[in-house]
């Protein structure tokens, strides 16, 4: 696993000038964890990509050994999970004597936006099919032995000519696995998370169904089938 070591965010953004875009590319604040994050593209691999948290000085809430062998994870499973790109490295700051994890090494996507703004912005798109991407990302990973609690429109992206569909945020309060003493309860909050995300959808495209009455992944994806 790739480890880029920085000093401060002075030295990320000016010390690697070079190699990283001056200006993040994409941020987003008010997450749970620190201030945000940005996100900056390699100049050179115009495919790789810096997710950076704001807060970088303390990182008050951030289990940084946890998130570390979170993306050690991820990189074994990844040789079997094809429709979802894990982070590759992780960029650690070594100040206080103790190297902290402020971020990670990530695929950069070109021309993408998130399923939140595809939704807010109503652009026309046959909702079924993305619905069915999100799904399989998710059904994959449950194969996997990876559970993604998190499902939010902001963690997925889709690309303008909206026929991929990519999930990008991975922090460890997001990510647990089957089998462990959490498993059962990080399940279900999956699922919450899955209905309130395709209710919303729905509401957006006016579609004239929703998810209350699922209690299982199952149950979600046949009554997706269903209203096709």
């Amino acid at each position: 696993m790739e480890e880029l070591v920085i000093h401060n965010k002075r030295h990320f953004e000016r010390g690697y000038r070079e190699r990283v875009t001056t200006l993040p590319i994409l941020s987003i604040s008010n997450l749970k964890l620190g201030d945000g994050i940005n996100i900056y593209q390699d100049r050179f691999k115009k495919n790789l990509g810096y997710r950076v948290y704001q807060d970088i000085k303390d990182f008050p809430n951030i289990n940084h050994e946890k998130q570390r062998r979170m993306v050690e994870v991820l990189q074994d499973k990844q040789p079997n999970v094809h429709l979802t790109k894990f982070p590759h490295g992780i960029i650690v700051m070594d100040k206080y004597e103790r190297q902290r994890v402020v971020g990670e090494l990530i695929t950069f996507y070109h021309n993408y936006m998130t399923l939140f703004t595809m939704a807010r912005e109503e652009y026309n798109v046959y909702l079924y099919d993305i619905k069915m991407k999100v799904l399989d990302i998710i059904e994959e990973l449950l194969d996997n032995g990876i559970i993604y609690i998190d499902v939010r429109s902001k963690n997925f992206m889709i690309n303008k000519d909206f026929d991929d569909v990519q999930l990008v945020d991975f922090e460890d309060f997001a990510i647990d696995y089957t089998g462990t003493a959490t498993s059962n309860e990080s399940l279900k909050r999956m699922i919450s998370l899955l209905i309130d995300l395709f209710n919303k959808l729905n509401n957006s495209y006016h579609q004239d169904f929703n998810y209350n009455a699922c209690n299982s992944f199952d149950e979600i994806k046949q009554l997706t089938k269903k209203n096709k």
